[in-house]
C-alpha cells in the first residue's frame, strides 16, 4: 500500500489535510482520509499543495518513425529534429514541470495520418517516454478519422501545403461525431498582414478571430467536438461563450502558460535572457488585451497547456515560431495562484481535472482527481519557495530555456507518476 500525506488541493472543495492511499499493484487510489496520524510513503510540509497529477495536453515532440527504406536525406532530416527534442527529453522536461501525462501533436515531416503511422508513433513514444503520452492523429485534405483519437487540424496541411480558408469546412466534414483540435490561424488574414515588419503584426489578431469564426461555424454545421488550442483573444472568448449560449455544447478551449504569464512587453524585458526569441503562434498580446485570459480559466478556458516546441537558437534567429515550456508548467501554476490570485480549485480544474477527462476519453484511464478509482498521480507545489528560472536550473535539449530570468512565485516539490516519485 502506497500513501501520500499533506495538504491536498482539488476542484471540489477547499484545500484539506489528510492522507491518500493507493494499491501498489494497480497504482489506483483506494481511499482519501482526513487524518494525519501514522506514517506515509511520501510526506510534505504545510507550505506545499498536493494536486492530482498535472497533464500537459499540448506538446510537440520532434521524433518520428521512418520506413525501413528511408533515404539518407530523410535520415539526416530526422537527426536534425532529434537534436532539438525527442520523447525522452520531452518527458524529462515534463516531470521536471510536475507533469504526469502528456499529449503529443505529431506535426512532423512524417505525421500520424493513418492507423499504421499512428501505431508507429505510439510504439516510438512508449519506447522513449518516461511517462504515458497520447499522440494526436493529424487532419489533412482528404483524410478521414480512423479511431478514437484526438484529431489535430492546422491551417498549413500535411506536407506544408497552404489551405485556403474556404476549403477548411469541407476538410473537417468527415470528422462529424469525432474530436477535432484546431490551431486557429486563418490563411486569408495572414496573407493580408504579410507586409508588416514586426512579427506580432504579421500574425495579428485577425488571423485568430477569422479562424475561430470559421471553426465555430463548421462545428455547428458538421457536428464534431471542437477543441480550440492556445486561445489568446477576448474576442475569441466571447465567440466561444456566445456559441455555447446558442446551443453549441461540444466546444472546448485552452490557454497556454506563456500567454497567461507574459505579454508583449516581455520581448523588451532585460531580465529575460532570451527576450528577443519570445515569439510564437499565436503571438504574445499587449498587457491590456490579455487580462480576460486569467479570468476565463475554468470556463470557457478549460485547459492550461505548454505548447512546448523545441527550436534551437539558430532556428529562432530564422524566425521559427514557438518556445519550450513543459518544464515550467508547475511553476506557472504556482505563480498563477500566488501572483495572479487564481483560486486553487481553478488550477486543479485547468491543470489536472479537465485534462484528466480529456485523457480518459481517449485512453479509458482515470486520472486528474484525488479520489478512489483514479491513478496515484500527484503534482506537489512548494508555495513558499520562489524559483528564478535559469539555464542552469533546466536546459531543454534544444539548448536554451526561454523562461531564463523569470521569477516564479513557487516551484515543483515532487512529481509522482503511478505511485513512483520521479522528481
Amino acid at each position: 500500500m502506497g500513501s501520500i500525506k499533506g495538504i491536498f488541493a482539488t476542484a471540489q472543495r477547499e484545500p484539506f489535510e489528510g492522507i491518500v492511499y493507493w494499491d501498489d499493484s494497480t497504482k489506483i487510489i483506494t481511499s482519501v482520509e482526513e487524518q494525519t496520524t501514522g506514517t506515509s510513503t511520501y510526506s510534505f510540509s504545510q507550505y506545499c499543495l498536493i494536486f492530482a497529477g498535472f497533464i500537459d495536453r499540448h506538446t510537440h515532440g520532434r521524433a518520428y518513425p521512418l520506413p525501413d527504406d528511408a533515404t539518407q536525406e530523410e535520415k539526416s532530416t530526422l537527426e536534425k529534429h532529434l537534436a532539438k527534442n525527442d520523447y525522452r527529453s520531452l518527458s524529462e522536461a515534463a516531470v521536471t514541470g510536475g507533469i504526469t501525462r502528456m499529449g503529443c501533436v505529431t506535426n512532423c515531416p512524417v505525421q500520424a495520418t493513418t492507423q499504421e503511422l499512428y501505431d508507429a508513433f505510439v510504439a516510438l513514444i512508449n519506447e522513449e517516454s518516461l511517462i504515458p503520452a497520447l499522440p494526436y492523429a493529424m487532419i489533412a485534405p482528404g483524410s478521414k478519422p480512423f479511431g478514437n483519437y484526438p484529431n489535430k487540424w492546422m491551417w498549413t496541411s500535411v506536407g506544408g501545403e497552404e489551405v485556403p480558408d474556404e476549403e477548411v469546412p469541407g476538410i473537417l466534414a468527415p470528422y462529424a461525431g469525432h474530436y477535432v483540435c484546431a490551431h486557429p490561424e486563418a490563411l486569408g488574414p495572414l496573407k493580408e498582414l504579410s507586409h508588416h515588419i514586426e512579427y506580432e503584426d504579421k500574425r495579428g489578431h485577425p488571423t485568430q478571430e477569422k479562424a475561430t469564426e470559421i471553426l465555430l461555424k463548421a462545428q455547428k454545421d458538421t457536428g464534431f467536438t471542437l477543441d480550440l488550442f492556445h486561445v489568446t483573444r477576448d474576442s475569441q472568448i466571447k465567440r466561444i461563450i456566445d456559441a455555447q449560449i446558442q446551443g453549441q455544447r461540444d466546444i472546448h478551449a485552452e490557454a497556454c502558460i506563456h500567454h497567461l504569464l507574459l505579454d508583449r512587453s516581455a520581448r523588451k524585458n532585460k531580465n529575460l535572457k532570451y527576450r528577443e526569441f519570445l515569439f510564437m503562434n499565436p503571438t504574445l498580446q499587449p498587457a491590456d488585451e490579455k487580462a480576460t485570459l486569467t479570468l476565463s480559466l475554468g470556463y470557457p478556458l478549460q485547459y492550461v497547456s505548454s505548447d512546448d516546441a523545441g527550436h534551437t537558437l539558430e532556428d529562432k534567429a530564422n524566425k521559427a515560431a514557438g518556445i519550450t515550456g513543459t518544464h515550467a508548467m508547475g511553476p506557472a501554476a504556482a505563480h498563477l495562484i500566488q501572483a495572479h490570485t487564481v483560486p486553487v480549485d481553478i488550477i486543479a480544474q485547468a491543470f489536472a481535472q479537465n485534462p484528466g477527462q480529456f485523457w480518459e476519453r481517449f485512453t479509458g484511464e482515470k486520472t486528474g482527481r484525488i479520489e478512489p478509482g483514479y491513478k496515484a498521480n500527484f503534482t506537489v507545489l512548494n508555495m513558499n519557495k520562489p524559483l528564478l528560472m535559469t539555464d542552469e536550473f533546466y536546459t531543454p535539449k534544444c539548448g536554451w530555456n526561454p523562461w531564463h530570468g523569470f521569477k516564479f512565485a513557487g516551484r515543483v516539490e515532487a512529481t509522482i507518476v503511478d505511485g513512483d516519485r520521479l522528481v
